[in-house]
């Protein structure tokens, strides 16, 4: 062959290749450009029509992000990026905390989710923040699926299905998405810098998936993090036996990577020792270890009941006595778990241990590749492992060995859903020609997984009336079909494409779209406070009021030492709440309520992390140790250090007092 034909076909490689993600990343860039987002802070709007709203429904459960990762990141923005800010009982280092918001630190270049704050403000800043977490998933995954699948179709409609599962649409703060995209991007970038032709090619790979998992690191959430390093590093470990990789490669390879993210996480570690201490000195989360088995299975198989979990029957969830551990829509969700599909593709696999490949059925055919065994078997072990675990009454030996015990059973999900979707796209195309491959077993994945669905379905903590059986029993089918499909037939993009459809859909069922951040910043409230944001020197508030309140003081720009606390002062709660460290020493979310003059603060447990703060707006504990600028109250006080500034009402008629500090 000619040097010109070769040169063309390798640029038409090259194109085919990065169609995907550049379409992923001019998306991206439209979003942020017409400023929408995927915030559900409409909930907090008093207008039948929300400012804002364009489509969908917001959804209430998300109260993690509309009353407080969003607001904190929007007071950063007002406030030109603290690194230590007030919030709640603590100056809290939001470099170094799950739901800190953006700051100027060096370690931002570990977090691209925090650029569009520093860049373009607070409302596109939102955009981009949201939309990098799909973003990155996406390409992350079709990265990964690419290296070890090498097949362009399968693997974008493979990353389509992995980023967008009912999981990660009821989940949004943290995003499972944006550690799903770390993580497969340092995998997909590790495995290509060990096909690199050319070593300085490698070791730009081998950098570029250490600062991947790097930032992977920094955006702190265990259970996800411990449970996808197993998957991820199953299907790496598995592609490099299965390659046949020379160990020296591999390990001088994994050496570079390894490097590379250990340079930034040991200087961003010394530098924030303070902050990780108090985090891990705290009884919730820091000191929390998990036990196995205390999974629902009912919970795991319940994505194909996304679409009625986003309606009516939704609604009910954990209402009118359906009470449980899984009484929420976040923690009901699942991802794509289908145990039929999963037994097909294991059955599979050891038949073709023992048989021989298949020959050509043609003289223009190749025979199938060779079966994976290793990639799939590994999968497969971890699989069952992580199932294990969130059903299994297992030592606790097992949580100490595997990290496991970082990882509460109800957070497997993220991790089991893409373990499915790499089980089914690894197979793909090695089992064709061998036994499994006959329609039927596509049909008895399909049946089998319709009646687990329906099985879930009356499980949950719901009102399983309002299930049309039909409708239940053709959303498992077609989950279970479209798996099977994709593991086991001669053109497994149709059954990716079926599911990649079927998540899609299912993942804008639930999520609304809104346009800029009125609900929060432009209302009677945000207006009345934003001048003490950008005019006084003091932003610190006291909220006596519900978390609502405190999620728009926080918004118009100011410091709130109410509601959520993510990790709390020591020495502040020891003088302010002393006795009482078993319920302070926690992340948790305080309501404030006044208390009669000169009477001790008591804090009161309402449920798990919800609790109650009775306390004097003047202590003398809270004005020398805190320092608060300004009051806002649901109600009007008369306490002798508080100068009344303004009483503001909203379109419900509710009022608000705001008082100086004196």
């Amino acid at each position: 062959m000619s040097a010109a034909p070769a040169t063309a076909g390798t640029r038409r490689r090259r194109t085919g290749v990065l169609a995907f993600p550049v379409l992923v990343g001019l998306l991206f860039l439209l979003l942020v450009a017409v400023n929408v987002n995927g915030s559900s802070m409409a909930v907090l709007s008093a207008d039948a029509d929300p400012p804002g709203l364009i489509a969908g429904e917001p959804r209430p459960v998300r109260s993690d992000e509309y009353r407080l990762r969003t607001p904190i990141a929007l007071s950063s923005v007002t406030q030109d990026f603290p690194r230590a800010p007030w919030i709640g009982l603590a100056e809290v280092n939001q470099v170094a905390t799950a739901h800190g918001g953006p700051t100027r630190d060096w370690s931002t270049v570990l977090k691209p989710q925090d650029w569009g704050y520093l860049a373009l403000g607070a409302d596109r800043g939102l955009a981009w923040s949201w939309w990098w977490s799909f973003a990155v998933g996406l390409a992350g995954s079709y990265l990964m699926l690419l290296m070890l699948t090498r097949r362009l179709a399968l693997s974008a409609l493979g990353a389509v299905a992995a980023t967008f599962t009912p999981y990660a649409a009821w989940w949004t703060s943290p995003s499972p998405a944006l550690f799903l995209g770390y993580g497969a991007l340092a995998a997909g970038l590790y495995l290509l810098a060990v096909q690199a032709p050319r070593r300085s090619l490698r070791w730009s790979y081998a950098v570029s998936a250490g600062l991947s998992g790097a930032a992977f690191v920094v955006a702190l959430y265990p259970p996800w993090q411990v449970s996808l390093v197993w998957v991820i590093g199953a299907a790496v470990v598995g592609r490099l036996l299965d390659d046949r990789v020379r160990l020296r490669l591999a390990a001088s390879t994994l050496a570079v990577t390894l490097a590379a993210a250990a340079v930034p996480l040991t200087v961003w570690l010394a530098q924030n020792r303070d902050a990780i201490t108090a985090i891990a000195g705290t009884i919730y989360p820091g000191e929390r270890i998990s036990s196995a088995g205390t999974g629902s299975l009912a919970h795991l198989l319940d994505a194909p009941l996304n679409p009625w979990l986003a309606g009516e029957a939704g609604a009910t969830v954990g209402a009118d006595g359906h009470g449980g551990p899984w009484a929420n829509l976040s923690e009901v969700a699942s991802s794509w778990i289908a145990l039929p599909v999963m037994a097909l593709v294991v059955l599979a696999v050891v038949a073709a241990r023992r048989a021989a490949p298949p020959p050509a059925t043609g003289p223009d055919e190749e025979p199938p590749p060779d079966v994976p065994r290793w990639t799939l078997g590994l999968l497969a072990g971890v699989t069952l492992l992580l199932l294990a675990w969130a059903l299994l009454p297992l030592p606790d030996l097992v949580g100490d060995l595997t990290l496991l015990n970082r990882v509460q059973p109800s957070r497997t999900p993220l991790a089991l859903g893409l373990a499915q979707v790499l089980l089914v796209t690894v197979a793909a195309h090695t089992l064709v020609g061998r036994r499994f491959t006959h329609w039927g077993w596509v049909v008895g994945a399909a049946a089998l997984t319709a009646a687990c669905a329906l099985w879930s379905a009356s499980r949950l903590p719901w009102d399983s009336t309002l299930l049309p059986v039909a409708g239940v029993s053709f959303s498992g089918a077609l989950l279970g079909g479209a798996l099977a499909w994709t593991a086991t037939q001669h053109r497994p993009a149709a059954g990716a494409a079926a599911l990649a459809v079927y998540a899609a859909l299912g993942w804008a069922l639930v999520n609304p779209l809104q346009h800029g951040t009125a609900p929060l910043t432009e209302n009677p409230l945000a207006s009345a406070l934003t001048p003490l944001a950008t005019d006084e020197d003091n932003p610190r508030v006291v909220v006596y009021g519900g978390f609502d309140t405190v999620a728009t003081v926080r918004a118009a720009g100011l410091e709130s030492v109410s509601g959520t606390t993510l990790y709390p002062s020591s020495d502040l709660m020891q003088r302010l709440a002393p006795g009482q460290e078993a319920l302070w020493n926690n992340y948790a979310q305080y309501r404030w309520i006044e208390a009669a003059p000169g009477s001790a603060p008591e804090i009161r447990q309402v449920k798990r992390s919800q609790m109650e703060l009775s306390i004097p707006a003047c202590d003398p504990v809270l004005l020398r140790e805190v320092d608060p600028g300004w009051v806002v109250s649901e109600s009007a006080m008369s306490a002798d250090c508080l100068v009344a500034l303004d009483a503001v009402e909203d379109d419900k008629g509710k009022r608000f007092w705001i008082y100086a500090v004196s």
